[in-house]
């Protein structure tokens, strides 16, 4: 949502997942990146930074975003798993364990996260991602023999490519520049701490 929660709803017409009715909400999340957004979503008076806009007090602020990416899924006998990119929401990517939700809709735990929790700056990034710049990429399952489960994606987008392009300075940029292979139950990185590099950023 752009209250940037991450809802899972009951999609059913009719019937019931455990208690929850058809259209009704299973479960929330809301990524602890968010945080500082939420009294400024409730206030809902801030001056949004768009083109054409004049105000000048208060500074205008860019819009903000929650986990605005795209959601993939992994299944198996066994397991019910979602991946969720943020998009320009920030540079992390969120794995959620979903495999009891039919009895318990719930019952979701987090399996993993990866990323950096800044947008700015790399403190506090996972080790290996230090180089992740906006998770646009999906997060893609692959059918290889590694068990019980692979991942690949894009290492992001760079927004210093938003800039002009005839003035961009984005060419020399290391953000996003990767393409990681990952352990899909972990988020362990499997293409080592030197993740593949390419040109540009990978969205």
């Amino acid at each position: 949502g752009n209250d940037g929660v991450l809802r899972a709803i009951n999609g059913n017409r009719t019937t019931n997942i455990g208690s929850v009715p058809a259209g009704n909400e299973m479960w929330a999340f809301v990524p602890p990146e968010f945080f500082d957004q939420i009294k400024r979503l409730r206030d809902n008076d801030t001056q949004i930074n768009f083109f054409g806009n004049t105000t000048t007090t208060p500074a205008p602020l860019p819009k903000p975003y929650g986990l605005d990416g795209s959601i993939t899924a992994y299944t198996d006998l066994d397991d019910k798993w979602i991946y969720v990119t943020a998009r320009r929401g920030g540079r992390v990517v969120y794995a959620f364990d979903m495999s009891t939700i039919d009895a318990d809709p719930a019952s979701v735990d987090l399996l993993w996260k990866v990323g950096c929790p800044n947008a700015d700056n790399d403190t506090g990034c996972t080790a290996g991602f230090s180089d992740i710049a906006q998770t646009w990429s999906s997060v893609k399952p692959m059918a290889t023999g590694y068990s019980p489960s692979m991942v690949i994606m894009g290492g992001g987008y760079d927004p210093c490519e938003d800039d002009d392009p005839i003035t961009n300075t984005c060419r020399s940029s290391s953000k996003g520049n990767r393409v990681y292979v990952m352990d899909g139950e972990t988020g362990a990185l499997l293409n080592g701490t030197n993740p593949f590099v390419t040109d540009r950023g990978v969205a």
